[in-house]
């Protein structure tokens, strides 16, 4: 794979950091994903949000938070360093009603925010 390497001044710190940017990685220019649907059942399909970009790269992307709000801007469910596991369930552990969500998860080291929307049909 193509790799950038440089050098950056963190704006709160102030500390310079090294970075490796992959530059064949179909996130780099996207701003938000597609619709994706999950259907936590207990089928063993689509029970999870997945984003591929953790799984593909748990290094580079597996340092991230994720927040999701309802159709009233609620935030209903956060996490940091997400996994893959959020199953349609609130911060709470609660299930929440079928419908669509709007997700924001922000990789940390990348600096790069994507955004979409999630829908739970049980």
């Amino acid at each position: 794979h193509p790799y950038k390497e440089g050098k950056i001044v963190d704006e709160e710190t102030g500390c310079l950091t090294n970075y490796l940017i992959n530059l064949d990685c179909q996130l780099c220019n996207t701003k938000s994903l597609q619709s994706t649907i999950i259907t936590p059942n207990g089928d063993q399909y689509n029970e999870t949000f997945s984003i591929p970009q953790i799984i593909e790269n748990p290094i580079v992307y597996g340092q991230n938070e994720l927040w999701i709000y309802n159709s009233h801007g609620s935030l209903v469910y956060n996490q940091k360093n997400y996994q893959n596991t959020w199953n349609g369930t609130s911060s709470n552990g609660e299930n929440l009603p079928l419908g669509t969500y709007l997700f924001i998860i922000k990789f940390i080291g990348e600096r790069i925010s994507i955004n979409g929307k999630v829908t739970i049909v049980r």
